[in-house]
């Protein structure tokens, strides 16, 4: 009986793993699928962030490029309009600020009418604050009439 108990003890291993070294074996598998898959992900992520990279370095030179583009094409504009721009001594209002004179167009015309309308509405608010300022016909002072005063006007 007791080489029975004895030829017990010794048994084979299961048949899923057939050497004694197949449970290291299989951990070195695991951590080299583990590594391959973590090495897969890395690269994934890098790609990601380089065409990311690369994108926005594309939109900068593209942006650049424009720029370029416009302030060549700014200063173009201004080599053309420079000789015009000191040729003719004007400005956008039809109005020659050498002679103080208003243009003989339509729009110069229609400046003069507008000034002359902004003229009367200050003369108008003048008499008017002036009035409201002294409301007796004279000046204290000097005893005088006053001839902006609205009794000593010209009607």
């Amino acid at each position: 009986s007791f080489f029975f108990f004895f030829f017990l003890m010794i048994r084979r291993p299961p048949r899923s793993t057939l050497s004694s070294s197949s449970a290291a074996s299989d951990v070195y598998k695991r951590q080299y699928m583990l590594r391959a898959h973590q090495e897969g992900e890395r690269q994934v992520t890098e790609d990601f962030y380089d065409a990311r990279r690369e994108a926005t370095v594309r939109r900068e030179e593209e942006r650049w490029e424009r720029m370029e583009t416009e302030e060549s094409k700014n200063a173009e504009i201004d080599a053309n309009c420079a000789e015009s721009r000191s040729r003719k001594n004007a400005g956008s209002a039809p109005f020659d600020l050498l002679t103080l004179q208003y243009h003989d167009t339509p729009a110069g015309e229609n400046l003069a009418s507008l000034d002359q309308g902004a003229r009367e509405r200050q003369f108008a608010r003048s008499s008017q604050m002036y009035d409201n300022a002294n409301r007796s016909g004279f000046n204290p002072v000097t005893g005088e009439s006053n001839a902006y005063h609205s009794s000593n006007r010209c009607q």
